[in-house]
């Protein structure tokens, strides 16, 4: 039977009203973070437990001590990851230790380490980066620095890249300090004490290989001989790969939903070429219910669980794998709406004249959209829409862009494409209907 606190029974109103988080914030740290993760009720709205809202307060709490939102959400994984409750910690602590007992320094100390680090990659300061990874690698395991001073570094920097805190140079700058690591430790990975041979690759479209560079080095610590085929792999290249290499096992990694959907197409090849094969990627995560769309086995939620599903995958000649393809008359209008993208953005630039709107961010708006409807319509999965639309908004919005501008942005889309495509495409008009509508909608709670 299901506990009352984890019963979800409690609208969005119900946990601005108690916490003072406002719902634009609720919905960033869901889409960004998983936490917390509200129900849904039959007409789709959030539903939230009496845990939910303590997740929340406690999110809360942290950030009013100071802590970044992503260092209070991975703080509160590494107290999970020791099977501690957090809420149980905070609750009955003392104010003379409150969230500094000796059992948080580990987590506190990392935290430290992460900020100094993206503050000196803010900088350029390649040095004083690299002597703060030189720390972190002399107190902690690899793996551990890996994944919770770089990677997750390199998602802070990607959300202050998203607010407009931070420049796109700013993000390479860093992400190219993360890589050479990275490339350094794998060349100094000892040879492979395993018989599989595993390459592991990002899709068409896919430029952010650190999690799946970090993924080939764990696979290499644990025995494997991992090879990285590196970023946006075109179909043609990993076929000819596949039959260079003979690979037991092909591991392919999507961050965002568009990249997704170039994953499922690399997916459905090597299921035609009889090859085995894995995914993984943080848009996974955060739409649980792409994992049923790919003909593949799912590596989990958490890089360090991959190697362990791996092992298992390999240990079975033909690891059994359910997928629901999207219906024909979607990928259909995806296509349709891919052969007509040029025409459509055209036009929809010539509706907006006049506007005030700058048309760098009016192609940025145009891309997205069509980016992430085609993606929706390939993968046959309308859930993603809501989170992705949420994103777009966010972006533009941090770039002083009016909300009502972006309703307006979306309407002339959808005149567009009834105007251009008018027949064959029923699925994607029925899709920009429920765009407009969550568009539209300050709080679905």
């Amino acid at each position: 039977m299901q506990d009352a606190n984890d019963r979800p029974s409690m609208n969005m109103s119900a946990v601005v009203r108690e916490t003072g988080v406002q719902p634009d914030t609720l919905r960033a740290w869901e889409r960004r973070y998983g936490l917390p993760l509200p129900g849904r009720s039959d007409g789709g709205h959030r539903l939230y437990s009496r845990h939910d809202i303590e997740t929340v307060k406690w999110l809360r709490d942290r950030q009013e001590e100071g802590m970044r939102i992503s260092q209070a959400v991975a703080l509160w994984q590494s107290l999970q990851n020791e099977d501690k409750d957090p809420l149980q910690l905070t609750r009955f602590a003392t104010p003379e230790t409150h969230l500094t007992d000796v059992e948080l320094e580990p987590a506190m100390e990392m935290a430290r380490l992460r900020q100094a680090w993206t503050t000196a990659c803010a900088s350029y300061d390649e040095a004083r980066a690299n002597n703060i990874l030189a720390q972190g690698f002399a107190v902690y395991p690899p793996e551990a620095v890996c994944s919770q001073l770089i990677q997750k570094g390199l998602e802070e920097i990607g959300e202050s890249w998203y607010t407009g805190e931070t420049s796109v140079q700013q993000e390479h700058f860093a992400s190219e300090l993360a890589v050479r690591r990275l490339e350094t430790m794998l060349a100094a990975a000892p040879p492979p004490t395993r018989p599989s041979r595993i390459l592991v690759a990002c899709p068409p479209s896919e430029l952010h290989g650190f999690a799946p560079l970090l993924l080939t080095l764990l696979l290499r610590r644990a025995g494997w001989e991992a090879i990285y085929l590196g970023e946006d792999v075109p179909l043609e290249r990993m076929q000819k790969a596949v039959e260079a290499a003979r690979p037991n096992l092909v591991v392919l990694a999507a961050q965002t939903l568009p990249t997704a959907a170039t994953l499922l197409q690399m997916a459905n090849l090597l299921n035609e070429m009889g090859q085995a094969s894995a995914f993984g990627g943080l848009i996974f995560n955060r739409v649980p219910t792409l994992r049923g769309r790919i003909p593949g086995v799912f590596l989990g939620d958490r890089l360090e669980m991959a190697t362990e599903k791996v092992e298992q995958t390999l240990a079975s000649l033909h690891p059994p794998v359910t997928f629901e393809p999207a219906p024909e008359d979607w990928r259909a209008a995806a296509q349709l709406l891919l052969e007509h993208e040029m025409e459509v953005h055209v036009r929809v630039r010539q509706l907006m004249q006049g506007s005030g709107v700058r048309p760098e961010h009016l192609s940025i708006a145009a891309a997205g959209l069509t980016q992430t409807l085609a993606a929706c319509l390939q993968l046959g999965d309308a859930e993603p829409l809501e989170a992705e639309l949420v994103w777009i908004g966010g972006l533009l919005r941090h770039r002083q862009i009016d909300e009502s501008v972006l309703v307006r942005i979306l309407h002339v889309f959808r005149e567009t494409i009834e105007e251009e495509l008018p027949n064959g495409a029923e699925p994607l008009h029925e899709l920009l209907a429920e765009a407009s509508r969550l568009f539209e909608l300050t709080d679905r709670g």
